[in-house]
This record gives C-alpha cells, structure tokens and sequence, in this order.
C-alpha cells in the first residue's frame, strides 16, 4: 500500500517542479534564510558559473589533491574561533568550487599553485568581512610553513600572491560567488528541518529527525572525498552532488525505498547493481507508513522534479566506485 503511494506521488511529480510553498512555510524558510526564490537564483548563478566548455581542460587528480591538501592545511591555520569548524567545512567547499572554476577557465594550477590557491583563500576572506585582510607576506609565510609539513606545494612570494589575486579576479569578472556542495546541503537540510516539524506527526518527525542528524555529518564525509577527487562541474555540479547524496543516505538509512530514487532508464536490476557498488548491501526499507510524505518534502525542500532528483542520485552513485577513499564504504558510508 504504501509502496504504492510513493509510486503515484513519483508519477506525478517527475518531471515537475515542487509544488508551490505554503506561505507559512515560506516565511519559515526565508527566517533560516534559505526562500524558495533564493534558491533559485543560487541554481541560475551555479548554471552560469559551473557549466564549463566541452573543450575545458580540469584540474588533473594530482593537482586536484594537492590543491585540496593545501586548502585544508592552510584554512585550519587562518581560520580559528569559536566557529572554527564549520568556517573549515565552509570554506574548503567553496574555495574547491572556486579553483574547480578558475581551471576550466584556462588557469593553470600547475606551477602558479600555490599562489593561486592562496590568494582563492584571500579573496574569500575578504568577502566574508570587507574589513579585514591577510597581507601577502603572512601568507607567503604560511605556504612555507605548509611546504615544510609536507604538502607538495611550491613556494609563492607575495608578489605571485597579488599577481595571482589580480589574474583570477579579472578571469571571473569580479563575480566570485557560486555554491558550493557545502552551501546547498545546508539549504537542503534547514529546509527539511523546517518541512519535517510542519508536514509529520509527532512519531515521524521523531523518526526522520533522527535519520537527518545522522545524514547531515554522513553526506560531509562523502562529499569531501568526492570533491576531492572529482570536479564538481557540469552534471556534477553541486546542487546536483548534493541532492545525489540525500536521496542515496536516505535510501541506506532506510527511509525511502531504493526504487523510489531509481533514474530514469535504468531497470530495477541495473539500479540495484548500481547502488550496491556505491553504497554495499540494500538496506531494509523502514519507514513504510509515511514513504510518500518523506518523497514530498524532500522535493520541496529540494525544489527540484522527481526526474532531477533521481538522475542526481543515479549520477552520484556511478561517480563514488571511482573515488578511492570511498572504497571502504562501511568506513565513511553514508
């Protein structure tokens, strides 16, 4: 029965858009800042931004590692406070989004490396507060510190720090903001903590609540290593990253069944197949009685149509057989 509940509610739903927000629900999502219309305006600013040429030429997987090893040494160094950790999460996310860009806009993360992925760091902070800066010779001083732990950087003097800052400021036109995978699982996340507590009786929203705290720190872990590991343009980018993780963290904590993310084009086997390579073993479906209103809320949470969440989900599960620290599921599973 309620198998065939969720089934309908996906027939209706899949090539279509949430439906509209309740106005009570709308002004609970613009009170933790993540409205319907900003969201939107988040997809179209990441639809401009991370879509890159065919012809775009990625940073390679050494690079790719190199740059993520040194963004973390460096971030944990210059960020500190009482919001220490979530700035870490925050600005490794966007700072990888950044240089995931700037390569496939020509810019060589090859020699130029460290000067380039610092000064990335430098002009976020600058955007985070206008009224503070990290002048070039601190942060020539840090990549050494860095390069002296390990990290195969090169040495950047403060004269490639400003010459770097100047070269992708001018390749982005001055517009540096775009989502991040950390951005959006944020916005996903407030958005259901506010449609569980308003849709789900008492029981399920225990229920589910739990299943999203467990999600929340889950989906981090995984993202990291995929960003790390594969860039987060094009079909990948990360709205699309991010709704991939959700729908296959909620299939293995047993709160939507696996066909219900099934992506268009794929049987049942063949999805099977594909989700037991990413994720291991099918879990038992839990959460028969309410399947069909967490489908609901996850699509206006996601304000996204059924097809697009399960290609999401379909595109994410083909990508973590190839990231190797994911290869232990059960050690970072989702």
């Amino acid at each position: 029965m309620a198998a065939a509940a969720v089934a309908e509610a996906q027939r209706t739903a899949l090539n279509h858009p949430a439906d509209e927000v309740p106005d009570e629900v709308e002004e609970q999502f613009e009170l933790c800042g993540e409205s319907t219309p900003y969201l939107q305006s988040r997809t179209r600013t990441e639809t401009r931004m991370a879509m890159p040429r065919k012809d775009a030429v990625l940073l390679s997987d050494n690079h790719r590692l190199v740059v993520g090893q040194f963004l973390m040494s460096a971030i944990s160094q210059i960020w500190t406070g009482a919001n220490r950790r979530n700035c870490l999460q925050k600005v490794w996310f966007d700072s990888m989004q950044l240089c995931d860009i700037l390569a496939a806009r020509d810019l060589d993360f090859g020699d130029g490396a460290s000067a380039h992925t610092i000064a990335v760091l430098r002009i976020l902070w600058k955007a985070e507060d206008v009224t503070r800066t990290l002048p070039s010779d601190s942060l020539s001083a840090l990549t050494d510190v860095i390069r002296a732990h390990g990290v195969a950087v090169q040495a950047a003097t403060p004269e490639d720090i400003d010459g770097a800052e100047t070269d992708i400021l001018q390749r982005l036109g001055w517009q540096i903001y775009c989502p991040s995978l950390h951005s959006w699982l944020a916005a996903f996340f407030s958005r259901l903590s506010v449609l569980v507590k308003k849709h789900l009786t008492e029981q399920e929203e225990s229920e589910f609540g739990a299943v999203l705290m467990q999600l929340w720190q889950q989906s981090y872990t995984c993202g990291t290593a995929v960003v790390m590991h594969v860039a987060t343009l094009g079909p990948l980018a990360p709205r699309s990253l991010a709704m991939g993780l959700l729908g296959l963290g909620c299939v293995r904590a047993g709160a939507l069944p696996l066909d219900s993310v099934r992506p268009e084009g794929l049987t049942a086997a063949e999805w099977e197949q594909v989700y037991v390579q990413a994720m291991g073993p099918v879990p038992a479906f839990r959460a028969e009685p309410h399947a069909a209103k967490i489908t609901q809320i996850i699509q206006l949470a996601t304000d996204s149509s059924m097809g697009a969440f399960k290609d999401a989900c379909g595109l994410v599960a083909m990508v973590i057989p190839d990231v190797p620290s994911l290869g232990a599921r059960e050690a970072v599973a989702i």
